[in-house]
């Protein structure tokens, strides 16, 4: 939906990975089920969704002008818009691949391939009235990659998206920008060290992607992190607005043990009375003695954003406040992305469609109603 701020348009939207496809045919049926019945639900005349496009869709997509003019149709007649793109995950991950999202990575080429041609599509898939699109991308590379051919590597591909960004500009018109998502266990987990990086790069193109639960599991103090992009200069193209768990005392939670399943890295974080930030890679690690449970826990566990309970909901509302407030980036692109529904345990799950369409649809309004507290108006 479209919401007016500060003279601004913002779309405020949800991600397509909740409801993921293999093929364009999918890609359409999952709006056709689910993004129209979330406009009509929210009564609003336009819906912005974020696509989550596999690369080999993406290439369908990209290869094909009669399709692409078929999309753009279909989101037109049905009250949809696409200003911007997850391309964080190139194809689907899960089961026994939870690190498969962070390859390929910005050190193989597959990464800035799959990047060009999502670049490609949202050219026109763009409204007409939108000054830019944008694509979040994974920060690099995941951290145990880490040495200096990688980092070089990684380094000049994205420079070379960055060129590509312009050249595109120049050829369509069209604004496209990437946003690099940092992410708890990447080469850049947190929003300083992102804004270091991008700082002396210089890119004209590629800012970051604000990712509200990252942050939270990183002990990240929203404020701070927000003022240190802006001092830099580094533009927040998108943000991902998004809620995690919480277990202030982890050894005396035991419902933390119904969310260890599931094909998605679940990162943990735990905070200790000094103020130091340790962590495992996955909950289940964590819950087996990788952390003493001294201090509290933050995993990256996506939970819907309207639940108060055992959750970040409060840190996501003081990320919005720092986002949106005086001085804050104030990116026009926010999307709430909840891909976990069906991974959740019951009776957060929803059993069918109709169900599924209204956890969307609420976590949206709960969204909204936070941003009309910040001076936002729905247009």
């Amino acid at each position: 939906m479209r919401l007016q701020f500060n003279g601004n348009v913002l779309h405020l939207g949800y991600c397509s990975n909740v409801h993921p496809s293999r093929s364009v045919e999918e890609l359409v049926d999952g709006l056709r089920r689910y993004a129209v019945a979330v406009r009509h639900q929210l009564g609003t005349d336009l819906l912005s969704v974020t696509l989550w496009i596999p690369a080999a869709v993406a290439q369908e997509l990209d290869s094909d002008a009669s399709q692409r003019r078929a999309l753009v149709t279909f989101l037109r007649d049905n009250g949809l818009e696409v200003v911007t793109l997850n391309g964080f995950p190139h194809s689907p991950h899960g089961g026994s691949r939870k690190y498969g999202a962070f390859r390929p990575d910005w050190a193989e080429p597959g990464r800035l391939a799959y990047t060009e041609t999502l670049a490609r599509v949202l050219t026109e898939l763009l409204p007409d009235d939108a000054p830019y699109g944008s694509i979040s991308t994974l920060p690099l590379y995941w951290r145990t990659r880490r040495d200096r051919r990688t980092h070089d590597l990684a380094a000049s591909a994205m420079a070379r998206a960055d060129e590509c960004m312009r050249e595109l500009e120049g050829r369509t018109g069209r604004v496209i920008r990437i946003g690099l998502e940092p992410e708890p266990g990447c080469v850049i987990e947190t929003v300083p060290e992102g804004v270091e990086f991008l700082r002396a790069q210089h890119y004209s193109h590629i800012g970051l992607c604000v990712d509200t639960l990252h942050m939270g599991v990183q002990f990240e103090v929203p404020e701070e992190s927000l003022a240190a992009a802006g001092a830099a200069g580094v533009r927040v193209v998108k943000s991902q607005l998004a809620n995690g768990l919480r277990a202030q005392r982890p050894l005396d939670s035991p419902w933390l043990q119904d969310f260890g399943n599931g094909g998605f890295l679940h990162q943990t974080r735990e905070c200790r009375d000094d103020g130091s930030v340790h962590g495992v890679d996955d909950l289940p690690s964590a819950l087996a003695g990788g952390l003493p449970g001294d201090g509290e826990w933050r995993v990256h566990c996506h939970y819907p954003v309207n639940i108060g309970q055992h959750s970040l909901q409060d840190y996501l509302a003081d990320c919005l406040a720092a986002l949106m407030g005086p001085g804050g980036p104030a990116p026009l692109h926010l999307e709430v992305e909840t891909y976990t529904w069906r991974n959740l345990p019951d009776p957060l799950r929803p059993g069918n469609d109709s169900e599924f369409v209204t956890r969307i649809a609420d976590e949206l309004s709960w969204a909204r109603d936070r941003l009309s507290e910040l001076g936002a108006t729905p247009l």
